[in-house]
This record gives structure tokens, C-alpha cells and sequence, in this order.
């Protein structure tokens, strides 16, 4: 039998093509799944710095409040001596970009306790919890980059905010 030249069968190419086919198939399933996970953390976030944001605009007596921005979202206190609102630090009020997770926040939808709202003025949040921490009915929604609500957070203004 004369020696096997180099190379490879094309049987064993079509079996390597088969395992990469498979392997990438399962891999497509499993990425969007990510996402929806990763927008139900972010959620979950979201609702613990509303009711910080609220439990320090009772325990403090000033408002505090919530800015969506372009990618993301940032809170906020009244400095009552300057009538100016003004960053929180912290870890958990720190500025959030969600840009970077592929997910966007919107303010306003489809909960029947929460009207579309009127677009905050410039430099003002766009839900404020008021120094007894009472705000309007709100609904915030985070949407994945590729379509579609992936989560919804609702308040009655009074009480804790909640995942819907």
C-alpha cells in the first residue's frame, strides 16, 4: 500500500463543516436570549434607583428625580440654596449607560396608569419625586437594539415602582 499523500478526505471536511454548522446554529439561538436577560437585570436596577430616589427625596425633604438621556439615564437632586439640579453619586445612582448593552429606555407607553408625558424642560429630570416623595404615574420602557420592548417598569408616583 503506497503511502497516504497530505491532506484531508472529503468526508472529514464535510463532518468538520457539519460540527461548525451546528456549533454556530446554537450560538444564534442563544445570543438574543442574552439580551432579553440583560434588559431584565437593567429593569430590575431601574426599579431599586426609583425607590432610592424616592426614599431620598423623603428622608432628605427635597425632590429628587430621573433624566433619560440619548443612551441612557442619570439621577439627580435639587440643590434647594442654588434652585439647580445637580448629579447623585454612588454606585447605584451613578449614571447608567445602557447604549453599550444594545438597550434603550423610553418614557411613556402603554400602562393604563401612565400617560404620555410632556417632554421635560432642558436640565430638568423627567420624573421627579417630590420632597414627599410623590411623583407622577410613570412607565419606562427598555427596548432592545434590534426592536421590541423588552421590559416595562411602572409607578403609580405613590407607591414602589414594579416590573409589568
Amino acid at each position: 500500500m503506497p503511502p497516504r499523500a497530505g491532506g484531508f478526505t472529503l468526508i472529514e471536511l464535510a463532518i468538520v463543516m457539519a460540527v461548525l454548522g451546528v456549533v454556530l446554529s446554537l450560538a444564534t439561538v442563544v445570543l438574543p436570549r442574552r439580551a432579553e436577560v440583560q434588559a431584565q437585570q437593567e429593569a430590575s436596577r431601574l426599579v431599586r434607583v426609583l425607590d432610592a430616589l424616592q426614599r431620598e427625596a423623603l428622608l432628605q425633604g427635597r425632590p429628587a428625580g430621573l433624566r433619560i438621556t440619548g443612551t441612557g439615564y442619570e439621577t439627580l437632586r435639587l440643590d434647594q440654596q442654588h434652585m439647580a439640579w445637580e448629579g447623585n453619586a454612588g454606585r447605584l445612582l451613578a449614571p447608567r449607560d445602557l447604549g453599550q448593552l444594545g438597550l434603550a429606555l423610553a418614557l411613556g407607553g402603554a400602562a393604563a396608569e401612565a400617560p404620555a408625558p410632556a417632554p421635560a424642560a432642558e436640565g430638568w429630570p423627567d420624573v421627579v419625586f417630590d420632597a414627599a416623595g410623590v411623583a407622577e404615574p410613570i412607565a419606562l420602557q427598555l427596548q432592545l437594539a434590534a426592536g421590541g420592548i423588552a421590559a416595562r417598569v411602572v409607578s403609580d408616583g405613590v407607591n414602589r415602582a414594579r416590573l409589568q
